[in-house]
This record gives C-alpha cells, sequence and structure tokens, in this order.
C-alpha cells in the first residue's frame, strides 16, 4: 500500500511539472513571441550598417 501511494505521488508531481512546463512554453517562447528577422537585415545587423538596419536592432549608445 506504501509503495502504491508513493508511486502516485511521484506521477502526479511529474505530471504537474510537465504541465508547468508547458505552459511557460506557451506563455514565453512559442512562435507567436519569435521576431521576424530575415537574413538580410541579420546581415546588415552583423556587418554593422546602420543605414539597412531596423530600429529595433539598432544598438543604443
Amino acid at each position: 500500500m506504501r509503495e502504491k501511494s508513493l508511486t502516485r505521488e511521484i506521477v502526479a508531481a511529474l505530471a504537474f511539472k510537465l504541465l508547468a512546463l508547458t505552459l511557460l512554453y506557451f506563455a514565453f517562447f512559442s512562435n507567436s513571441h519569435r521576431i521576424l528577422v530575415t537574413p538580410s537585415e541579420m546581415a546588415a545587423f552583423l556587418r554593422g550598417d546602420s543605414k539597412s538596419t531596423p530600429a529595433s536592432l539598432q544598438r543604443r549608445i
């Protein structure tokens, strides 16, 4: 009886953690939170070309 109780607690804890991680993923890392950056925009940013770099990617000095 003690083993079944412990097993049930472990399964419940793991299920809760999986649910929490899934909710955190959808809240902070899902596709709706990703910024769309084209390869040309990234290349311009890495070159330091401030004329073609979008304002959102420019470094603030």
